[in-house]
């Protein structure tokens, strides 16, 4: 068993994973006194390395597993404005899986009143390192990811995760 197997083996499941906290930084806000989509897509980043690391699947644990994982598609749903020094939690969450694709959610909350600030949500593929293309995940991730999944559906949804970008339009 290698060192990541053990290591997904003996985790405990957190629901949601939280594994990633900073305060709003002052190069974060812009000239309208809050904080940049830059910036949100900057800490949304750190966020979801952070969950890539966790799972066994970031460029950190390439060379051991011979596997990452490439974005395909993702996109920030910003709910509320944050301002500097405002202490921020991201937390993580699997929405769907499949042997070689994953779908995993961040909320970006304030810690001061709990209030969700912002949404982002990614589709991640398991890629070879070798051929740099799409492949099966290791058994171990799958498996981990897979107790995962069933621990977070008991999770409430998170606004707009899943949905197109649209203009509604009104039907008057």
């Amino acid at each position: 068993m290698t060192t990541i197997e053990q290591e997904l083996a003996a985790r405990p499941m957190e629901t949601p994973v939280v594994l990633y906290r900073e305060n709003v930084l002052p190069e974060w806000i812009d000239d309208n006194g809050h904080m940049t989509a830059a910036a949100y897509l900057a800490a949304f980043t750190t966020a979801g390395d952070a969950f890539l690391d966790y799972i066994g699947l970031s460029t950190k644990q390439m060379e051991a597993t011979g596997f990452t994982s490439f974005a395909l598609n993702s996109k920030i749903s910003f709910l509320r404005e944050t301002f500097k020094g405002v202490p921020l939690r991201f937390e993580t969450r699997l929405v769907d899986l499949s042997t070689k694709v994953f779908h995993h959610a961040t909320a970006m909350i304030d810690e001061t009143d709990g209030q969700l600030l912002a949404v982002t949500e990614y589709l991640e593929a398991c890629v070879s390192a070798e051929t740099r293309r799409i492949a099966t995940m290791p058994a171990a991730q799958h498996e981990y990811l897979t107790a995962m999944l069933a621990a977070h559906k008991t999770l409430p949804d998170l606004p707009g995760v899943g949905e197109a970008i649209a203009v509604r339009h009104s039907k008057s």
